[in-house]
């Protein structure tokens, strides 16, 4: 049986070790992260995703698009919410259909999971990468202050920013790289539902406070909340870098986002 490495278990590690896993290899997959089931990483600052036509093609190859379906909320259209509060409704299209929103953390905890039903996959946490032998096919780990060394005939480098994989491909020869950084960040917003459980908003629609330049977005999640992101410039006069108390975000709400404030 041929064995494969993964360095990294986002959401491109943990999918490509499940594809694999299909494929007849032995996978180890190695996080640096602690475990998100038994920490509190995975609830620090995210984004929701919408799962697009491709995503779908994606879950549909790997057999597991009904699994992925059960931790989505469709939207069916747009609900505008303009500088004065008024709200827009734009559905999709005429024959109903969606786009579904996800919890980023959700995704990446299901895709965990369902890798480890196959007993050819393995997913260890708390792993370095500090060493790739490329001739030799070998990954070294730093484990707690403890070395581990592994050998594969794959390795797949999917983690990330700061890629420990791409940092060791650029001390090869005749490696080109390129990285480019983007004007904008953002900041999450938790939208809990109502104290009855109900959802303080319409659960059937992506919301959008657009203001040119910047703007707040709100995605439905299962427990019918909602996670809003703030895009903006970095700096400026919208920028996030005015935000550096929960004074200044009250103020930059109630100037931009007013009628998201009672959420």
């Amino acid at each position: 049986m041929k064995k494969a490495i993964v360095v990294g278990a986002g959401l491109a590690g943990s999918y490509m070790a499940y594809v694999l896993g299909q494929k007849g290899y032995a996978v180890q997959v190695y996080e640096k992260r602690p475990d998100p089931r038994k920490s509190v990483y995975g609830s620090g600052r995210s984004i929701n995703l919408v799962v697009s036509d491709r995503g779908w093609t994606a879950f549909k190859y790997a057999g597991i698009e009904a699994e992925i379906r059960k931790i989505t909320v469709p939207a069916y259209g747009r609900q505008i919410h303009d500088l004065e509060g008024n709200q827009s409704y734009f559905p999709y299209s005429i024959e109903g259909k969606a786009i579904h929103s996800i919890s980023r953390s959700e995704l990446n905890q299901t895709l965990v999971e369902l890798a480890e039903e196959n007993p050819a996959i393995s997913v260890q946490f708390e792993h370095f990468c500090t060493h790739i032998d490329f001739e030799l096919g070998e990954v070294t780990f730093d484990r707690k202050g403890e070395t581990v060394r592994e050998r594969a005939d794959l390795i797949i480098g999917a983690d990330g920013t700061g890629s420990a994989v791409r940092g060791a491909m650029m001390k090869q020869p005749r490696f080109n790289f390129t990285q480019e950084y983007i004007d904008s960040g953002y900041k999450e917003v938790h939208i809990p539902a109502a104290a009855d459980g109900s959802p303080q908003l319409n659960l059937d629609a992506l919301h959008i406070w657009p203001r040119r330049e910047f703007m707040l977005m709100g995605l439905a999640n299962t427990d019918n909340g909602f996670t809003g992101t703030v895009f903006a410039p970095f700096t400026g006069e919208y920028g996030l870098d005015q935000l550096k108390t929960g004074k200044d975000g009250l103020r930059y709400f109630e100037k931009y986002f007013n009628n998201a404030i009672p959420l």
